[in-house]
């Protein structure tokens, strides 16, 4: 009987663990996400600038745009590299080199808002497994009632839901996502 209570131990204080990985996941994914974010609001506010910019401005205009320009990540060397090493690149070509780099931000960020996505489904997933049973303050499990009701309002059938009844999909959606010894936290 001890090797049982002993695996059910060791499964639960993984789970912990795993719970936390996620969790650091989560807020990294959080963090790069918002790194992105700024990235994308300094590469469009600059390019807003430079299209206030008439087509045919000269190399003084630009270079003011540039030397004004007030971005939280977009500075110095990066805007070196925009407006050009030594002489400046015109109107139109900055405004395609932020495009591009406009696409490649917007891209990183999509990318990151589904791996971030996914890691909060994880994250709850594991959450709801380490544990299942929620109770209000008397002690009592929390049921949810979801009621179908018809055009005057009227109850034509409900269902009662408790958060440890999707447990099987959780605990699969764990595997799925690489948590083992599951089996031991349902005894």
């Amino acid at each position: 009987m001890p090797t049982i209570m002993s695996a059910g131990s060791d499964s639960l204080v993984d789970l912990e663990k795993h719970c936390q990985v996620l969790e650091e996941n989560v807020k990294q994914l959080q963090t790069a996400l918002q790194h992105w974010r700024t990235w994308d609001a300094d590469y469009e506010a600059l390019k807003e600038e430079v299209e206030r910019l008439p087509s045919s401005a000269d190399a003084t205009q630009i270079l003011q745009v540039r030397d004004t320009f007030d971005g939280e990540l977009l500075v110095g060397k990066e805007l070196g590299e925009i407006f050009g090493p030594q002489k400046t690149r015109g109107r139109d070509q900055i405004v395609n080199l932020l495009d591009r780099r406009i696409d490649y931000v917007t891209a990183n960020v999509s990318s990151l808002s589904q791996q971030l996505e996914a890691a909060e489904a994880n994250y709850t997933a594991a959450s709801i497994v380490s544990a299942p049973v929620a109770v209000d303050d008397d002690g009592q499990p929390i049921t949810e009632i979801v009621e179908q009701l018809d055009d005057d309002d009227n109850v034509i059938s409900y269902k009662l839901n408790q958060p440890g009844d999707s447990l099987p999909q959780m605990q699969e959606a764990l595997k799925k996502a690489g948590v083992a010894n599951l089996s031991e936290l349902q005894e």
